[in-house]
């Protein structure tokens, strides 16, 4: 299994409970690739090591997640009201990954099911909140909807991005090619048809080998661009 090969690193520049929700999330999670946990480097760092190739992905909480969680979670002020509803859940974490180095079909895998670990220790943290705010008497009524929907989630910072014409240029070739090739048939269906009536080859006669010509062209069209494409592609 060749996604067994994958590098992924989570780094913990939080140091609070975003931090260790994700590092729950991710010793608990079955991924088709593992995960190492590195410290003793900055953000800068660790994109410098995806960007390199030392790690296909990586997933940071970010500095600072908790405290700003737990500013907005129970709001009491009018300032901590406001600062609840221009809260960005996106900002608790950070996933890089290269999308261009391994191809696109591992870049999906690593970012799917980097959001997908992201997205449960957001689910994780929701439910651990809500029993430490209910131990605490904090009736739910006075609780922020960042806690009650999704406190945690993943801003994504690709490296080495495939630009639109890299990811479909197999397709793109194989529509050419697909033009070309029918222009071609039907410029030689013409000569021939030319030469025929110079023969006296009757019109009539000349529609069975169009037909027959035809349906060969078709069936050619048909299998080619796939082929293309399988190419073309990763």
């Amino acid at each position: 299994d060749r996604y067994k090969n994958l590098h992924v690193a989570y780094l913990d520049l939080d140091g609070g409970a975003v931090g260790a929700t994700l590092l729950a999330a991710v010793n608990s999670s079955s991924m088709p690739f593992g995960v190492e946990v590195v410290s003793g480097m900055t953000l800068d760092d660790l994109r410098g090591r995806v960007d390199a190739g030392d790690y296909h992905a990586a997933v940071v909480a970010s500095a600072g997640a908790t405290q700003k969680l737990s500013v907005v979670s129970v709001p009491t002020s009018s300032s901590a009201v406001a600062a609840a509803a221009g809260y960005n859940s996106a900002s608790a974490a950070l996933i890089i990954y290269d999308q261009g180095r391994s191809g696109q079909s591992v870049a999906n895998l690593l970012r799917s099911t980097l959001v997908a670990l992201v997205a449960k220790a957001g689910y994780g943290l929701s439910a651990a909140l809500l029993r430490t705010f209910a131990q605490k008497g904090v009736p739910v009524s006075m609780l922020s909807h960042v806690v009650l929907a999704d406190p945690v989630e993943a801003e994504e910072q690709p490296l080495h991005p495939v630009p639109y014409t890299g990811m479909y240029l197999g397709t793109e070739l194989a529509l050419i090619d697909c033009w070309i090739l029918m222009l071609t048939s039907n410029t030689a269906m013409f000569a021939t048809i030319m030469q025929w009536e110079e023969l006296g080859v009757r019109r009539d006669h000349q529609m069975l080998v169009q037909l027959v010509q035809q349906i060969l062209t078709a069936a050619f069209v048909a299998v080619w661009p796939p082929a293309l494409v399988v190419a073309f592609s990763d």
